[in-house]
């Protein structure tokens, strides 16, 4: 299973965002949910994916043009 859990730096390169960006999503509770082991902050690949998933928007629905 470790391997498919991301050190901050990793899942900072995956998300194409700074590790600093990271951190402050982490602070304000607006990134991905991880996972602290000892003192080690993770992120567990399935949970980037999913916060992906959750994040997606429908430009047809943001602009008042649902069907």
């Amino acid at each position: 299973m470790t391997d498919h859990l991301l050190r901050i730096d990793e899942a900072a390169e995956y998300l194409g965002v700074n590790v600093q960006t990271l951190r402050l999503w982490k602070r304000t509770g607006r990134g991905p949910r991880y996972v602290k082991i000892a003192r080690r902050l993770v992120y567990p690949i399935a949970e980037i994916e999913a916060w992906i998933a959750r994040s997606m928007v429908d430009p047809a629905e943001r602009n008042g043009n649902a069907a």
